[in-house]
């Protein structure tokens, strides 16, 4: 079972497109990878199929049986959506072979390396947004953590993948947890306007995007607008203070006023609990978000720098072919 919405697998350059030489040597089956390691080649520029072939050269005098990634991306200039290529040479059936790309680590991991040298130059958003593509198929097919996705710094002693790469992780991380969770589009990068406690929550299932706030630590969220965008019906009880949450028929319950400035929410005949309690603001019964979200039957994804909560339904699939990575396979 995989956790995570289905991604489409990218266009990736063939190991002929850029005239691989075969291995020297015989290579093991990666069974079941545990991270991805974000690389840089630091490489000299060229057209992408030559500074493959360079690279590979390189690691072939080194003693590896094959160029050591597994998959490799295209420098600024050559960006154009078709951007990725196949690194290390497969199994018959398109499974991945061990890499040698971070040592002590080549058994559990897959190497993905950006074309240049990032920490000299910054990688251009249109190169980060075909990594974050690539980063998802793979996490989905292998089952894999968006934050199991490391710079390779993280594991040995280098500065690899660059000052300016490593630094765009968390953003290649929220982008890549966006689209595991069957989020449309680009995850928001930039905070929203105005009022700094204010923050932006997304529904899953594209409904209006709903004002919310982060306040000592804790996510709110407005009962009525958020239920309703999840189809509920809301109703309010101005005698109890109290807010009912439900699909067909609000429950009757005799509740007394809870303390001021406290107010009640129902969800489906049970009072939610929370800590801290559901509260009025801006004229709204406003409740913290998880566990509003939860009672809903919801999970939360929040992003800080861009100060954006997702609201989401948990999406359990099975993978075609049921095997671990099976979802790796392809024609070459």
């Amino acid at each position: 079972m995989s956790r995570y919405f289905p991604q489409a697998m990218p266009f990736i350059w063939s190991r002929v497109s850029w005239g691989a030489r075969p291995p020297t040597g015989k290579l093991s089956p990666l069974s079941q990878p545990r991270t991805i390691v974000l690389h840089h080649t630091v490489s000299a520029p060229a057209a992408p199929s030559r500074e493959i072939r360079t690279i590979q050269d390189y690691h072939l005098q080194k003693g590896f049986a094959d160029i050591g990634y597994h998959f490799l991306l295209d420098r600024p200039p050559y960006v154009n959506g078709q951007d990725v290529y196949w690194g290390r040479e497969t199994g018959a059936d398109g499974s991945l072979n061990v890499g040698a790309h971070s040592r002590g680590h080549n058994q559990d991991s897959i190497g993905v390396a950006v074309l240049g040298d990032y920490e000299s130059e910054q990688p251009s958003r249109e190169q980060l947004r075909s990594l974050a593509i690539l980063l998802a198929w793979l996490c989905f097919a292998w089952d894999i953590d968006p934050d199991a996705i490391v710079p390779h710094s993280a594991l040995n002693p280098t500065s690899c993948p660059g000052r300016f790469l490593t630094a765009a992780l968390p953003w290649l991380r929220w982008q890549v947890t966006w689209r595991l969770h069957g989020l449309d589009g680009e995850a928001p990068f930039q905070p929203p306007e105005g009022d700094p406690d204010t923050v932006r929550i997304v529904v899953g299932n594209g409904a209006p995007t709903i004002r919310g706030w982060l306040l000592d630590g804790t996510l709110w969220a407005p009962v009525r607008a958020l239920a309703t965008a999840l189809g509920r019906r809301v109703e309010w009880d101005g005698a109890t203070r109290t807010a009912y949450v439900f699909l067909q028929r609000r429950p009757l319950l005799a509740l007394p006023p809870p303390p001021p400035p406290r107010v009640r929410v129902v969800v489906e005949g049970s009072e939610l609990a929370a800590d801290p309690p559901p509260m009025v603001k801006d004229n709204m019964s406003v409740a913290p978000l998880p566990a509003l979200a939860g009672a809903l039957g919801q999970v939360v994804l929040f992003d800080a720098p861009s100060r954006t909560a997702a609201v989401v339904t948990p999406y359990p699939i099975t993978k075609a072919g049921g095997g671990a990575g099976s979802c790796t396979r392809v024609r070459r």
